[in-house]
């Protein structure tokens, strides 16, 4: 009897393999969706390359988890299959959503990355505060976001964006107003390091940035978006980057124009193992009065994600960025260092660039340490929390970058040098895409080597 058993068991698992080994294709009797408590059906359909009644590979299959992966909705993904003996399958997709409703205290440090508040250690830029947010607010993934933040730098804000704009469900539109004040903000760079201008009880700047963003997504890894921002920054005490002895208060007043376009295929966001990420972007900065001027940035970004084996996996970035205006025109020193804000190499973290273009390439190979495992915590809480993932990687890394077009070349060092850094690291990955990192890097143009740590999670943000 045992064995009669354990003959049924072998064929039972077998048969799958076997009529999956003999249909090609598969047509789509029925997709079952269940989990689904918050997320309406239309969205997790919209993800999928093929509706009942096509014909499919297992490809696609494997496309339409990974779209759902990406969506930022759900925790764990799991698609079963029931495959008929003539090549047509039922689809499962079994879903466990996030906790989509986040009311949480603000206290973070300000600096621009972690590592170069671990250097500087200055408490007194230090953010407070609480945030709101409510995502997938009516089931559609949609998102209502209000933020009052104090301390260093001040933020209040109040964001929608819907998915569900037009009936195609290819267009996306994002709209909200940002209101940031500083007593105390980055004036100009020496030596790559920002020097600061305070005050004790005037704020030596303030923007008002209202915005609207419209998304096309025609296909699902690619997206193009149309914005439009109003931004009015005020400053009692400020310097122009090709004249930094003039000291006057200014009002700069401009409306943005920006163009994004995005191919993003990879299998996941935190830290993805395979696949692309090739995106674009073209910023129009109109001036509206005389006391600043008119440029143009663009920010370009190349990813490529290959898996060399089941346990290394390569990935390459290169990212450039081009600043254009005429010469001695009326820039801001803020609009400078703005514009450099994202160009690190790893262990460079701290230092700041003043340049008008910029490039940077990075390798990384990695070891998964520990594979994909699932964890389940204790039952009192919500299902949202009731399990959780984990992956750990070792890394090697190799990095390269190169600023160029600096007007203060001979105060700063690092410019128009073609900056090396190595290392090693550990990255641990988790659910509600969190990444944290801690590395070793070695800086061949300062001879020097540091540990450092980065925390992170894929921020998607044009405006």
């Amino acid at each position: 009897m045992n064995l009669y058993r354990i003959v049924f068991i072998i064929i039972f698992l077998l048969l799958p393999v076997a009529l999956l080994s003999q249909c090609e294709n598969f047509f789509v009797n029925e997709i079952i969706i269940s989990g689904n408590n918050k997320t309406k059906s239309e969205i997790i359909l919209r993800e999928a390359p093929f509706n009942a009644g096509s014909n499919i590979s297992d490809f696609e299959i494997d496309e339409f988890k990974n779209n759902l992966q990406r969506s930022g909705l759900f925790n764990f993904v799991i698609i079963d299959t029931l495959i008929n003996r003539d090549c047509s399958i039922v689809i499962h997709v079994k879903l466990i959503e996030r906790w989509y409703y986040w009311i949480y205290p603000i206290f973070e440090h300000a600096d621009r990355n972690f590592p170069a508040f671990l250097k500087n250690q200055d408490w007194n830029k230090i953010n407070y505060g609480i945030s709101v947010e409510l995502k997938n607010f009516t089931g559609n993934n949609d998102l209502l976001k209000l933020k009052l933040r104090f301390g260093f730098k001040e933020h209040f804000s109040i964001a929608y964006s819907s998915k569900e704009f037009f009936d195609n469900k290819v267009f996306s539109v994002k709209s909200g107003i940002d209101f940031f004040r500083q007593k105390r903000f980055e004036q100009k760079i020496f030596s790559n390091l920002p020097v600061f201008i305070s005050s004790d009880t005037d704020y030596n700047k303030t923007s008002l940035e209202p915005y609207l963003l419209l998304t096309y997504r025609p296909a699902f890894s690619g997206l193009v978006a149309f914005g439009l921002k109003y931004r009015r920054l005020v400053s009692p005490v400020n310097l122009f980057y090709y004249d930094t002895s003039t000291n006057f208060p200014i009002i700069s007043e401009y409306l943005i124009f920006r163009i994004h376009q995005s191919f993003d295929n990879r299998d996941n966001k935190t830290y993805p193992q395979k696949g692309l990420l090739f995106e674009n972007s073209f910023n129009l900065h109109n001036a509206l009065n005389g006391q600043t001027s008119t440029f143009i940035e663009y920010f370009g970004n190349f990813q490529f994600n290959y898996p060399i084996s089941q346990r290394f996996y390569y990935k390459t970035e290169f990212a450039a960025s081009f600043l254009f205006s005429q010469n001695n025109q009326n820039l801001s020193y803020q609009n400078i260092i703005e514009f450099n804000r994202n160009f690190w190499i790893r262990g460079l973290e701290v230092y700041y660039f003043d340049s008008f273009s910029n490039f940077k390439l990075q390798n990384t190979v990695s070891f998964l340490l520990s594979r994909f495992r699932i964890h389940n915590l204790p039952l009192l809480l919500p299902e949202s929390f009731s399990k959780t993932y984990s992956r750990i990687y070792l890394d090697g890394f190799f990095d390269m970058g190169y600023a160029y077009g600096s007007h203060y070349r001979d105060i700063n060092f690092l410019q128009e040098k073609l900056l090396i850094s190595a290392g090693i690291g550990i990255s641990f990955e988790t659910y509600y895409d969190r990444l944290l990192q801690f590395y070793a890097a070695y800086v061949k143009n300062i001879n020097k080597t540091g540990i450092f740590v980065n925390y992170k999670t894929p921020i998607y943000k044009v405006f």
